[in-house]
């Protein structure tokens, strides 16, 4: 059950939901971004490979991708999905549940099935009987809708709704690191005014509680908020780069690669299945 506080302090927002075949350009694709992600294989198959694992999926099974996983897929020609893509951001920016491997669900899931089904309806009904903006009251019909579908999927997938810094310097240095977020330096004389801690004791603390270094958390962050903002079409990758300290644009683009395995204009383009 969701505390107040994190009902109060979290976003769940449904960034992509379709139901049909796949297409041809996203059949085969690697991707890392900070959605969760949710296939219902209706017809055909798919096979997930990530870090060292793999998995493969037919009709009826479930795939649960939790943000931030490089994974690569490959769809058969027939593969027609129902698929639900959300974005879950606390109030620090943390993304709940990255890094977990992605989870298999055999044989359909009568939790999910109606989580979905519940989500598709409300969507018709909110946007197929509106020709304009929603109404509050289809607004808030939707948003119900969409926290239940995330809790039940997280349920699922392993992934902690909770509130997951309880650790006071941690959220220190969190909030000194995103006061001037930067890629290529880390303020650590900031940091220990801040914390009173040094490198080591900081990068100790990072691993034990956000599962990897102060460098290994921002360097996160950043690509979580690189991909937030390349979602929108409209913003340009130069305006994205300036927004997150990149100097210069290439730099970005060359960063991006390296951690999302595309250039941002090739990511844009994956991220729609």
């Amino acid at each position: 059950m969701l505390s107040y506080r994190t009902w109060n302090e979290w976003r769940f927002d449904l960034e992509m939901y379709y139901d049909r075949a796949v297409s041809p350009v996203n059949r085969t694709s690697s991707l890392r971004d900070f959605l969760l992600s949710a296939w219902q294989v209706r017809a055909g198959s798919v096979e997930v490979v990530y870090g060292s694992g793999r998995l493969r999926a037919g009709p009826g099974d479930w795939v649960l991708i939790p943000p931030g996983v490089a994974r690569r897929h490959r769809f058969t020609q027939d593969a027609v999905i129902r698929s639900i893509r959300c974005a879950i951001v606390d109030a620090t920016g943390q993304v709940p549940g990255a890094g977990l491997p992605p989870t298999l669900i055999p044989d359909g899931h009568p939790a999910l099935v109606a989580a979905a089904d519940r989500l598709a309806a409300t969507i018709g009904g909110s946007f197929l009987k509106h020709s304009s903006l929603l109404d509050a009251r289809s607004w808030a019909a939707l948003q119900a809708e969409v926290l239940h579908w995330c809790v039940a999927a997280c349920d699922q997938a392993g992934i902690p709704l909770g509130i997951p810094i309880s650790e006071t310097r941690i959220a220190l240095a969190q909030q000194c690191l995103l006061e001037r977020p930067s890629p290529s330096a880390i303020p650590w004389d900031r940091l220990h005014t801040a914390t009173g801690l040094s490198r080591a004791q900081l990068d100790r603390l990072f691993r034990q509680h956000c599962g990897g270094s102060v460098r290994a958390w921002l360097e996160d962050r950043l690509l979580a908020d690189a991909c937030r903002a390349l979602r929108d079409l409209a913003e340009p990758v130069k305006a994205v780069s300036a927004r997150l300290g990149f100097g210069d644009p290439s730099h970005f683009c060359r960063w991006f690669r390296q951690r999302a395995g595309a250039s941002p204009a090739e990511w844009r383009r994956r991220g729609s299945t």
